[in-house]
């Protein structure tokens, strides 16, 4: 897991660095430091071979087949917030 912070929400990424973390991923967010903030969020990379995946587009028509919300739960690209989706376009 690769792991970016906006500590001040100034939008600017700093890399925290690069985790593996053996722990089912399914209800495992206290483990992972994840709280009930839409500030908090993960993805999961589907397919490597997406372009919106290789980070060469920023058309999000394509996020359903190459990336997945892993935190918070439930959330896809049609129901997440605009903070949402911002933070995710700014990768």
């Amino acid at each position: 897991m690769d792991a970016f912070f906006d500590i001040d929400g100034s939008g600017h990424n700093t890399y925290l660095g690069k985790y593996n973390f053996n722990n089912d991923k399914s209800g495992s967010e206290e483990v992972f430091g994840f709280i009930k903030d839409e500030k908090c969020m993960c993805l999961e990379f589907l397919n490597n071979s997406e372009p919106l995946a290789l980070f060469t587009t920023d058309n999000m028509a394509s996020f359903k087949t190459a990336l997945e919300f892993r935190h918070p739960d439930g959330v896809e690209w049609d129901t997440a917030s605009e903070a949402q989706k911002t933070s995710v376009r700014r990768l």
